[in-house]
């Protein structure tokens, strides 16, 4: 009983390290520039460049700049993953939010809808599920008597 308690810390935990990763992503520290925000992109700043501003450049649409789409991308999903796991840490402390998930309390299926919806929760779920069992099958060769 007393591990069903500390359930949650993995929760609390993959909410810190989405927030984590968040604030690396958009550049609050590391080594990446910081991502301009949405005010700033007036400033000539392009997320997605459809046409290069000089004719003779023979990449119209170069990997550089995408990068800036896929930083925002991955910032928007880890601040959903942030809020997500942080919501349900706390909605498994005040034992509320199967419904959330849509689990059904008669069955105790959960609809497709929710692993689409949830993937920042179902996942890492789902994966820590799996290495648990198959670490827990691992036993050391057992000693001739």
């Amino acid at each position: 009983m007393g591990a069903v308690h500390g359930v949650y810390l993995k929760y609390v935990g993959l909410s810190a390290v989405s927030f984590a990763g968040y604030h690396f992503v958009i550049g609050s520290f590391g080594p990446l520039e910081p991502l301009p925000l949405a005010s700033s992109f007036s400033d000539g700043v392009r997320i997605l460049a459809t046409s290069s501003s000089s004719s003779d450049d023979a990449s119209s649409l170069s990997s550089s700049s995408l990068l800036p789409l896929a930083r925002a991308a991955t910032a928007a999903m880890l601040s959903y993953s942030t809020f997500l796991n942080g919501t349900i840490a706390v909605l498994f402390q005040l034992r509320r939010g199967m419904s959330l998930i849509g689990k059904d309390t008669k069955k105790g299926t959960i609809p497709l809808w929710s692993y689409v919806l949830l993937f920042p929760f179902h996942g890492p779920t789902y994966a820590y599920t799996y290495l648990h069992t198959k670490m827990g099958k691992m036993r050391p060769p057992s000693a001739a008597p």
